[in-house]
């Protein structure tokens, strides 16, 4: 949803955005924390929780680092091929959008690949 964002984006679709990326973070992280500890040994779940939220951190520092990165490589690029220098970049919205869009298509493409090995790593039922 937040791919779709123009800069004529209506309100209402902003905080629906947001709410239905709220709502899912919330759905997904208890649930995910109560399977990992859930799977880890008695005397491990101490290790296995520390572990979890290592890379839960590690997954939120590199987002940080990363979707920046995106943004800016995709509006510098955005401004070369217009003929626009970067310091009159932010004069032109049209130009910052496609760098968030970019920055998001690449978050939901993080989220697809781990959909898919979630999905590949599930134990088998024989």
């Amino acid at each position: 949803m937040f791919s779709m964002f123009k800069p004529d984006t209506p309100v209402p679709h902003l905080v629906l955005s947001l709410v239905s990326a709220g709502i899912a973070i919330g759905c997904f992280l208890p649930a995910n924390n109560k399977l990992v500890m859930m799977l880890a040994p008695a005397d491990k779940q101490g290790m296995a929780s520390a572990v979890y939220k290592i890379l839960n951190s590690t997954g939120g520092v590199f987002g940080i680092a990363i979707l920046p990165l995106i943004i800016m490589s995709s509006v510098s690029a955005a401004a070369a091929n217009a003929g626009i220098p970067m310091s009159l970049a932010k004069a032109h919205p049209e130009l910052v959008m496609d760098g968030f869009d970019a920055a998001f298509r690449f978050a939901m493409f993080v989220c697809l690949a781990g959909l898919v090995f979630t999905v590949l790593a599930r134990d088998k039922k024989d």
